[in-house]
């Protein structure tokens, strides 16, 4: 079995994985100096996402722990509401 995700690997993932777009004249090799160029950003067509939320509230862990509590709290409100029911009951006519 590992064999088969060896070739089904080989003949699909790393095609998709390679540009059809030449390279800009980067170092070749580890002993070659880099360009003096310094970019921040790639030149890929797709959509780049400017921020990601793993990072947001990786960086910011008080934060991420005060909304996922409060998105908690929230929930379980919600929930104890629903099983207790939203509409008051009607009062119960007891004979005196």
């Amino acid at each position: 079995m590992p064999r088969t995700s060896d070739l089904l690997t080989e003949k699909t993932l790393q095609d998709m994985q390679r540009t059809e777009m030449p390279r800009d004249g980067g170092a070749d090799s580890l002993y070659e100096t880099a360009d003096d160029r310094l970019r921040e950003r790639g030149e890929q067509e797709g959509r780049v996402m400017e921020r990601s939320l793993y990072t947001m509230a990786s960086l910011h862990p008080l934060v991420t722990t005060a909304v996922t509590a409060g998105l908690a709290y929230g929930i379980s409100s919600l929930m104890r509401r629903s099983e207790s029911g939203t509409m008051p009951e009607e009062p119960i006519n007891r004979p005196n």
